[in-house]
């Protein structure tokens, strides 16, 4: 993340992850990524959108 808002001047990263996937859930929150959306999936499945600002 210091690379895409330190080097790059990103304004926003985003992350993915499979719904039930709770340990990627959990860390991306702890690092400071918010749920933005979820997208279901063709095969039905769902995944989350997460994003974090500066």
């Amino acid at each position: 993340m210091a690379h895409g808002f330190g080097t790059l001047g990103l304004a926003e990263v985003h992350a993915t992850a499979a719904e039930p996937d709770a340990a990627s859930l959990k860390l991306l929150g702890r690092i400071g990524f918010e749920h933005v959306r979820d997208i279901t999936e063709d095969d039905g499945s769902t995944t989350r959108v997460l994003t974090r600002r500066p």
